[in-house]
């Protein structure tokens, strides 16, 4: 089966990229963050599919983290919300933002920035799977930070 194939191919990938991530370490994330950076710049004329592809990549290395990699990582955390408009796109980044909620527990900052892109990917059929689990792990090793947000945080999720 096709789909199958894709599949594994894509966990191999992404085995990959952590055992690059071992050998190169920061140097991963600059070319990651480089990769990204050009494809938002080139935003019209990159396909969907090379973007959801460098979120992958930034999702299968999300484990192993150290702080000479935060400036790359809090950049593109906080260009989420520049994405084209794409529900694969959508999806992705919020499994990435869920996969990122141990490193967002010391970067409490970036909270402002992902959860308004949580919480409208509840309203999404197609995003909402991805959005409450990545919700349910930012709210689980957040908590403490999300204290100061709850007044937002009600109103939109009785909507949702």
């Amino acid at each position: 089966d096709e789909k199958e194939q894709f599949r594994c191919y894509r966990e191999d990938i992404g085995d990959t990229a952590m055992y690059l991530h071992g050998l190169l370490g920061v140097t991963l994330f600059e070319e990651i963050h480089k990769t990204f950076q050009r494809q938002l710049l080139e935003r019209d004329t990159t396909p969907w599919q090379a973007i959801e592809a460098t979120l992958y990549l930034l999702r299968s290395v999300a484990e192993n983290t150290t702080d000479d990699e935060d400036p790359h990582i809090s950049a593109m955390i906080s260009n989420l919300n520049n994405l084209p408009s794409h529900s694969q796109l959508a999806y992705r980044s919020m499994l990435v933002i869920g996969s990122y909620s141990d490193w967002l527990s010391s970067h409490a900052e970036l909270l402002q920035c992902v959860l308004p892109l949580l919480l409208s990917g509840l309203s999404d059929r197609e995003v909402a799977p991805a959005a409450a689990i990545a919700l349910r792990d930012v709210g689980e090793v957040c908590a403490e930070h999300l204290t100061c947000l709850v007044d937002q945080l009600i109103p939109i999720c009785q909507v949702h």
